[in-house]
């Protein structure tokens, strides 16, 4: 079964898997097709006439800041090794500091997408791709048929809006001390300033994603050294699902870096990963042909 979407553009390109995945094949080809301007799909199938093929399970991975295909691709080819297509969003500073005229879109963008796909979901997502996932909830509102497609959801350095100037500042000049405090200065000012244009929709969004907006079964990588995904933060977000009797586990390394514990812990990462991933069911197996 396909589901057609508009303005498909695809661009296939090589990839070398990760070197513990030894029983995979060393390149695959895998098509991008870029739905907007800030969501692209990847599916090893190529996909005809603009439809997006629902016999597969799809991932749907919430980006980082301004985080590079080359720096997703990693998660990426986990998913794909797994059978899945996978959908990746970002969003830009720009989008982020102006809600409405920002990442909401994006938001909406991204809800149009699921309301038209029937596939069971997972949701992988990185710092600031939570506040914009926690918007498509508030799109979507309460029971709505998407949500009881979403089989669990993982969150990786989750960062909250209050550590945003940290992690924006730092996203935009990694190596430059003195761009990285003036921006992070600016970004004060502008929440003081635009409060009602920014500060009030971070916090809106919040509540209603920690209020248990969505019922599936949570992951949470965390590190105690994170300044911007902090471990106290995802702990305020664990057990307020242990609360509401959502399944929900953490893990949490005394030292590692923003949205690198792939990179840093591989093996403990993908240990956990794939020990969720089996206790959810995801991907789900195939129904029998009968």
């Amino acid at each position: 079964m396909f589901t057609r979407l508009h303005a498909l553009k695809s661009v296939v390109f090589k990839t070398s898997l990760p070197k513990q995945n030894i029983l995979i094949a060393n390149i695959k080809m895998l098509h991008d097709y870029k739905l907007t301007p800030n969501i692209n799909l990847y599916s090893e199938n190529t996909l005809h006439k603009n439809e997006i093929n629902q016999n597969k399970p799809l991932v749907i991975i919430m980006s980082w800041m301004m985080g590079k295909r080359k720096h997703l691709q990693r998660y990426t080819e986990i998913y794909i090794d797994k059978g899945c297509d996978v959908l990746t969003v970002n969003i830009t500073p720009w989008q982020l500091m102006w809600p409405t005229s920002g990442s909401q879109i994006v938001a909406k963008e991204l809800v149009n997408i699921l309301e038209h796909v029937k596939m069971p979901l997972l949701v992988h997502g990185f710092s600031v791709g939570a506040y914009v996932w926690a918007e498509a909830l508030l799109m979507l509102g309460p029971n709505h048929p998407v949500l009881s497609r979403i089989y669990g959801q993982v969150w990786d350095s989750a960062a909250d809006f209050a550590t945003i100037g940290h992690g924006l500042s730092f996203a935009m000049f990694p190596n430059n001390f003195i761009a990285r405090n003036m921006l992070k200065y600016y970004i004060k000012f502008h929440t003081i300033l635009f409060h009602y244009f920014s500060v009030v929709h971070y916090r809106k969004a919040k509540n209603h994603f920690f209020n248990g907006a969505l019922r599936a079964p949570m992951l949470i990588f965390c590190s105690e050294n994170d300044l911007i995904g902090t471990a106290s933060e995802n702990r305020v977000l664990m057990n307020g699902f242990i609360e509401r009797k959502i399944p929900v586990r953490m893990k949490c390394w005394e030292k590692s870096a923003h949205v690198m514990h792939l990179t840093i812990h591989n093996e403990e990462y993908m240990h956990e990963l794939n020990k969720f991933l089996d206790e959810i069911g995801f991907p789900p197996l195939p129904k029998a042909k009968l």
